[in-house]
């Protein structure tokens, strides 16, 4: 079977079967993040921040519970003026903390506080919770397998596009 590399052509079976995996991750990623399934999750778990504060959480979460403004701007393909907006609601609600970076007395990092973690925590225990709900007639197996599948999309991703 011929792989679906950069430069490659591929068969017309594989590009049916990728176009098909394009359409449905496309379909879930715009269900899973749009607005209303976030404000949702947000709701359930008593959470008390926006759509975007969420976001940046964890962003933040996912690169060790500190970065500076413009890693999280470049994660969340936002510019810097927007996530200095987020940042600043996120730092009056405690989330966050603005701190001079050891590295680069000039540059900003922002932590997450402990306010912050346990917020990140109560929204991904519902997130959890949630997908236990949409997949509650799956088999145990099967979700194993779907969560093998995309950690390894996940990480082929991660090494592909960004290096």
């Amino acid at each position: 079977m011929a792989r679906a590399t950069p430069g490659h052509a591929v068969t017309t079976s594989e590009v049916a079967g990728l176009t098909a995996l394009h359409d449905s991750f496309a379909n879930i990623l715009s269900r899973w993040a749009a607005a209303g399934i976030q404000e949702v999750i947000i709701e359930r778990a008593g959470a008390g921040i926006d759509p975007a504060s969420m976001t940046v959480l964890n962003v933040l979460m996912r690169a060790g519970g500190s970065a500076r403004p413009s890693h999280v701007a470049q994660q969340t393909g936002t510019g810097a003026s927007n996530v200095s907006k987020v940042l600043a609601r996120m730092e009056a609600r405690g989330l966050v903390e603005r701190a001079t970076d050891e590295g680069d007395q000039r540059a900003v990092s922002i932590t997450v506080t402990g306010a912050g973690r346990r917020t990140h925590q109560a929204v991904v225990d519902t997130s959890i919770t949630m997908l236990g709900e949409v997949l509650h007639d799956w088999s145990h197996d099967d979700i194993e397998q779907f969560g093998a599948l995309l950690d390894r999309y996940a990480t082929a991703l991660q090494n592909t596009v960004f290096g």
